[in-house]
């Protein structure tokens, strides 16, 4: 099987659903797929789910010139089309950078980032800065904004922890100030409509 230039080792037309799942995620352009096998007149069907690449991808494209048998093919059909989420995004910086600033986000709302490395051969495996870890954090990843970096990557798959961007809470509403006695007042406030990301844990009167 072969998905945006890079292609699986041969495989069994046999070959069970946890082989097949196993032989795509272990291209560099597939970071985590599900895939089911079911049976039909004339051998399997096999639905891959794409987690990891999101959206619109290419399709898979089978590589069946060793098959034998009559009319022995194998074939691919798209049934659902993926789609990116509203809060997914990428980025591709110059090759020499390690750092990369990631604007334009929402104050309060956390943020996963992975960056892989690109050459001439393809994008190679996603890493986290800053993290030690294992696994391709897919599902920490799921409904989440993302950030890719084309920026020196380590080996392995590593997502970094959630990061909201904050800043500083805007005015309190509506202050009111009352006369309790000769000596003493009284001021009111409502909080402020914007906390800038973070709980309010104290005023300054």
């Amino acid at each position: 099987l072969g998905f945006e230039g890079h292609t699986t080792a041969p495989l069994s037309c046999e070959a069970t659903a946890a082989e097949v799942e196993a032989a795509l995620e272990g291209l560099t352009t597939i970071s985590n797929v599900d895939v089911v096998r079911t049976v039909n007149n004339n051998g399997y069907n096999y639905e891959v789910k794409f987690w990891h690449p999101r959206g619109d991808v290419p399709p898979i494209y089978p590589l069946d010139d060793m098959l034998t048998g009559p009319d022995a093919a194998a074939r691919v059909a798209t049934f659902e089309q993926g789609t990116t989420p509203a809060d997914y995004g990428s980025e591709v910086v110059a090759g020499a950078a390690i750092k990369h600033t990631i604007a334009g986000l929402d104050s309060g709302t956390g943020y996963f980032v992975r960056v892989a490395a690109i050459t001439d051969e393809g994008r190679g495996a996603y890493t986290g800065p800053g993290i030690d870890g294992s696994g391709d954090g897919s599902e920490a990843w799921y409904g989440e904004s993302i950030a890719e970096a084309g920026m020196l990557g380590q080996e392995g798959p590593i997502v970094t922890g959630a990061i909201a961007p904050v800043e500083a809470p805007s005015v309190p509403r509506t202050a009111e100030l009352y006369a309790l006695e000769p000596t003493a007042l009284r001021v009111a406030w409502a909080p402020p409509a914007s906390d800038g990301g973070q709980a309010v844990v104290r005023y300054l009167v």
